[in-house]
């Protein structure tokens, strides 16, 4: 009898299985729904990591309850393709009737972020955000079928706009005294007519700023092309900064100098370093996604020997800011330019050693010879941005 009664009690469950099957298969009993709240919220943010929460909800529509012990629901952040972050949920009790809500914490790769900043910049600076969520679970034998769900937006920046209006602020009419050891002291002359700058070579190494400069020789003697110098820095994270040995020249004059009179074109390439992104982004979702940057520039004029800026001093500086709205909620992107400035300075202008050869007027003939200390003037207008 007891063998009997085993026997029984296993057909017995395999028909409740069976039946259970095919209810699910018939529709009588429903598939539980799920979805998220929310794409997403950053949790707890440190200088090396970012944490991702979101709230999940799964609704149970049936008259009994579930506890699911294989149930895993899976969680990824993309952005271009790029996977940035992916965690998920194991195992989940589910009461009859109710919907259920259930937290999923996932952590941001940093690695990952110079992969996707490529793809951001040679999009236009736009991303595809996405958010695939998929639902697996076992009840009672039978793996009911989820729709999978993926929720998407879009995220746009404009930063090449913001570094073209920086550079661009460099033109203007620019006028030196400087005094060269044997020689009369002699006004140098320039005017910047146009500056503008541009995304160059991208890779997952690094990004090319490319500086465009047509630059006007007022002067009755040659000078040299300019070379640059700068940084650019964004919420205190130093992405690059340059000498001119940095520089690379893209375009230049022949022979590296401009005729007295004539305007030629000069074009720079200066390099982000792709390692410091991360650091940056991270700074960017500390500060609730929004970044202060600023860039600062000097052309460098070797003359006689002698390293001219323009502007003077410390060359200009530059301010912009940006928001995203990247997983922030209620929050709109944005960006301003906050403008430049650059400070007058005083002081005379002297070289230690002069080859005639490089101060002669249009004729050939050299300028006068004397020495003189009187001071540098600058004449360039004084554009002054509060808070640089």
């Amino acid at each position: 009898m007891i063998g009997y009664f085993e026997l029984s009690r296993k057909k017995f469950l395999a028909i409740v299985v069976l039946g259970l099957i095919v209810v699910f298969s018939l529709g009588i009993i429903d598939t539980p729904s799920y979805g998220l709240k929310d794409m997403g919220d950053w949790g707890d943010v440190n200088n090396s990591s970012v944490e991702i929460e979101t709230e999940a909800y799964i609704q149970n529509p049936n008259p009994l309850e579930l506890n699911i012990s294989t149930f895993e629901a899976d969680y990824a952040v993309k952005m271009n393709d790029v996977k940035l972050a992916e965690g998920g949920k194991t195992g989940l009790y589910i009461p009859e009737d109710e919907n259920r809500t259930f937290s999923i914490s996932t952590f941001l790769r940093p690695e990952k972020i110079p992969e996707w900043w490529k793809t951001h910049l040679e999009n236009g600076e736009e991303s595809r955000l996405e958010v695939p969520v998929g639902l697996q679970a076992e009840v009672f034998g039978f793996t009911p079928s989820f729709d999978s769900y993926t929720y998407s937006k879009k995220i746009e920046t404009d930063l090449e706009s913001k570094l073209d209006q920086a550079v661009s602020g460099v033109e203007g009419n620019y006028s030196r005294e400087i005094s060269v050891t044997g020689l009369t002291a002699t006004e140098t002359e320039l005017e910047i007519v146009e500056a503008s700058a541009s995304w160059g070579e991208l890779s997952e190494n690094f990004t090319e700023i490319v500086a465009d400069f047509k630059v006007k020789n007022s002067n009755s003697y040659p000078i040299p092309a300019p070379q640059m110098e700068g940084e650019l820095n964004m919420n205190d994270v130093e992405l690059a900064a340059w000498t001119a040995n940095d520089v690379e020249t893209i375009q230049a004059p022949e022979e590296g100098t401009i005729a007295p009179g004539e305007t030629e074109d000069v074009k720079l390439g200066v390099k982000i370093d792709n390692r410091k992104i991360d650091d940056w982004f991270i700074s960017h979702v500390r500060n609730d996604e929004r970044t202060e940057a600023r860039i600062d520039l000097r052309l460098l004029f070797d003359i006689s020997g002698l390293e001219v800026t323009f502007p003077g001093g410390d060359g200009m500086n530059c301010g912009f800011s940006f928001q995203t709205a990247i997983l922030e909620d209620g929050q709109n992107s944005s960006s301003e330019f906050q403008g430049c400035r650059y400070d007058t300075v005083s002081g005379t202008e002297e070289s230690g050693d002069f080859d005639p050869g490089e101060l002669e007027n249009s004729t050939g003939e050299l300028l006068d010879s004397s020495e003189n200390d009187s001071d540098q003037n600058l004449s360039e207008p004084e554009n002054l941005l509060p808070g640089l």
